[in-house]
């Protein structure tokens, strides 16, 4: 397929939101609830037109009148009456933050979906050329069979290789977005936290100051308690953390060329990411030197332990385990993965290399998991073998060397 022949058309996002297409009942109620926090009975929400959405305040009863602007632009207002000046002005503060995150989000959910659509209607052109391109070599077969043969391998080669690319692409891209999005609001959640053990110490100093009379019970349950859960929310923000540098390293979005890479923490973060994926009880039990390395493209070396893990799961129907054992090969690095599954039969074994072969159900399944981990591989000077008994499970032995 030339660029000529196909030419995917630049996505358009369209950012003009209103203030009704943000406030849903959920955001309303929220924005309600903290203004009766502060004790404001009455206040208005309006459009730019003037037109009131939410509150119950009397137009005429107006005072202050401030914009909601979660970028530039306003894109309605919050008003209110008589009340202090410095109160409205943090509540609408706190307000604006609440109406931003809404309309960021429906931002991210429009982008979202128009990068689908758009990515459904590129495949789909691609498919239809594919389509075309199988007709014509067909109608070539009788009398051109040996030259249709070697077409459709080409043709199988460049669909592994635009699949395992386009899925690496998809995934870094992923990768990045959430790195971004999520490490600032993890950091500010995980500093806070930081900041509030330290005052909660502080409280409960002059707390054991107090006379004893004025030191309840329910005080000191409550400054006892509160650190514990404040531990507990830290562990979750790192863990936050953690998933998103895994997620990041996987995609291998900072690399765009080979490079050394050890092979314990490539196969334990693969390990992580595909705990994951699954709702099974899977014990993964790794066994690797400490100083294995090997020069490659590690995000390749990532979705080939990712597709092979992916198939013991498969065959592992609730629990068991997946053993894994990395060593050193003379010039190689063997990994080899076995699972404790349901095996495969002789006939399937056969074919487990053959593109788009599986045994899973119409949609569960590519069959190109195995083939496109084979041919990573071979791409690393290695090769990938399979030995499998029925109902007592498979051993996948992999070979890898240094790419140059």
């Amino acid at each position: 397929m030339t660029d000529e022949q196909f030419h995917m058309s630049p996505i358009e996002f369209d950012s003009d939101l209103v203030l009704q297409d943000i406030l849903s009942k959920r955001l309303m109620l929220q924005i309600e609830q903290v203004i009766k926090q502060f004790g404001i009975e009455q206040y208005l929400l309006i459009t730019l037109k003037q037109e009131p959405i939410a509150g119950d305040l009397a137009t005429e009863n107006i005072k202050h009148r401030l914009p909601l602007a979660p970028e530039l632009e306003p894109i309605g207002y919050l008003c209110f009456g008589e009340e202090d000046l410095v109160l409205v002005k943090g509540i609408h503060r706190f307000v604006t933050m609440m109406v931003q995150s809404e309309w960021r989000y429906h931002m991210a959910s429009d982008m979202h979906l128009k990068a689908i659509k758009a990515d459904y209607e590129a495949l789909k052109e691609k498919h239809e050329l594919l389509l075309e391109s199988e007709k014509k070599y067909r109608e070539l077969s009788a009398s051109l069979e040996v030259k249709v043969k070697e077409q459709v391998q080409t043709i199988e080669e460049a669909q592994r290789k635009l699949y395992e690319t386009e899925k690496l692409a998809s995934v870094g891209q992923l990768a990045a977005g959430v790195a971004h999005e999520v490490n600032n609001p993890i950091g500010f959640i995980y500093s806070n936290l930081k900041s509030a053990k330290e005052y909660i110490g502080e409280i409960n100093d002059w707390f054991n100051t107090l006379p004893h009379e004025y030191q309840t019970q329910n005080v000191k349950d409550l400054l006892e308690d509160f650190p514990f859960l404040l531990d507990e929310s830290q562990t979750g923000a790192e863990r936050v953390r953690r998933i998103v540098a895994d997620l990041k390293a996987y995609s291998d979005i900072d690399y765009t060329e080979q490079h050394k890479v050890n092979i314990k923490e490539v196969v334990e973060r693969v390990v992580r990411i595909f705990n994951t994926q699954h709702n099974k009880s899977i014990k993964v039990a790794l066994d690797a030197p400490e100083d294995l390395h090997l020069m490659c493209h590690s995000g390749f070396i990532n979705q080939l332990l990712l597709n092979i893990l992916s198939n013991a799961a498969n065959a592992i129907e609730q629990s068991g385990t997946i053993n894994i054992n990395a060593s050193s090969k003379g010039d190689a690095i063997s990994i080899d993965i076995s699972d404790d599954g349901c095996g495969m039969t002789e006939e399937v074994l056969k074919r487990v290399f053959e593109p788009f072969y599986t045994t899973h159900d119409v949609g569960k399944g590519t069959g190109l998991g195995l083939t496109v981990a084979r041919d990573i591989a071979r791409n690393h000077g290695g090769d990938i073998e399979l030995f499998s008994v029925p109902e007592k499970g498979t051993k996948v032995a992999i070979l890898l060397r240094d790419s140059n």
